[in-house]
């Protein structure tokens, strides 16, 4: 998996550049492509700028031509703070929260979805019939991270989320019309990453997981086994509790599933385990030390991990 250094300040530009699986060939059956809105689309309108994301599908085609395990792509735009400016003052404006360094779009508000589906029109008319791409990540409703369910919820973050119009029922309708906001893509899998919906309406942390679990059966059946790829980033040896709340609903409905582990240091071998024993169809790595990052894997612990799957 690439770094993700971009995602704690906008200025970074994401790195795609394969570092990882040049560095242990053979094992990987997918690098993620990583994009932001900003860089999309930094001024509002009908055309895009695409050249990230053909960078990276071009090292992708560049690396499968010279090895015996081929890669695909997938695709993971982050909003949140890596909004364009255009978009991040719809409907009022940004919103600045005390534990956040950035501001924060109105990201569950109906201009900001209708823009963000707009984004993936675009995205998809070019490349739903690219066979490059494996995979599209779900990443709207979305504020600091590209998963969904994760926002500002520290003490002093929900009253200024509540002074912004920011409701558990505006949030809940955003995450259900993800399957619109997406339509678009008719043919590429959709990776949805899931973690238990927390509401703030009472002015404190309120935990639903059974909202989690019933949006991830009707996301399943909405798009099926074939397309319909459930997901949670939390991975580790001994799951947080709000892991173990919502992870007996992967057995139950199967893969495709995808797993991140929840950061570089974790024990390797038993995280991989545990994410078979959860019926893991996919998992995906940090950057490793050989590659500059800081998971330390080897190779032959990779090729272990391939083995699995």
């Amino acid at each position: 998996m690439n770094t993700e250094a971009f995602n704690s300040n906008p200025a970074v530009a994401p790195d795609n550049s394969l570092a990882d699986p040049i560095a242990n060939p053979n094992v990987y059956v997918a690098s993620v492509i990583l994009v932001t809105w900003n860089q999309l689309q930094p001024v509002n309108g009908s055309s895009i700028d695409t050249s990230a994301i053909d960078a990276g599908l071009t090292a992708i085609t560049n690396y499968n031509a010279t090895r015996t395990k081929p890669m695909v792509g997938k695709l993971r735009v982050f909003a949140g703070i890596n909004t364009p400016n255009w978009a991040m003052n719809l409907d009022g404006g940004p919103v600045t929260v005390p534990t956040s360094t950035y501001p924060l779009p109105r990201f569950w508000t109906a201009n900001y979805v209708a823009a963000w589906k707009n984004l993936q029109n675009l995205l998809a008319a070019k490349y739903d019939k690219d066979a490059r791409l494996g995979e599209v990540a779900v990443s709207g409703c979305s504020s600091n991270t590209a998963e969904p369910f994760i926002h500002p919820t520290g003490i002093m973050d929900i009253p200024v989320l509540k002074a912004a119009g920011f409701t558990d029922a505006q949030f809940q309708n955003c995450l259900n019309t993800m399957g619109d906001q997406y339509s678009a893509w008719t043919m590429t899998p959709l990776d949805y990453t899931f973690n238990q919906f927390i509401g703030i309406d009472t002015g404190q942390d309120v935990v639903n997981a059974a909202y989690t679990t019933g949006l991830m059966a009707a996301g399943r059946a909405s798009l099926g086994t074939g397309r319909g790829v459930v997901a949670n980033h939390g991975l580790q040896p001994t799951l947080a509790p709000s892991a173990t709340s919502i992870y007996p609903e992967f057995t139950v409905l199967g893969p495709p599933i995808e797993f991140q582990a929840y950061g570089p240091s974790v024990n390797w071998d038993q995280t991989v385990a545990l994410g078979i024993s959860y019926k893991a169809s996919e998992i995906e790595i940090w950057q490793t030390k050989q590659a500059g990052g800081q998971a330390v894997i080897s190779l032959a612990q990779l090729q272990s991990y391939a083995a699995m799957f």
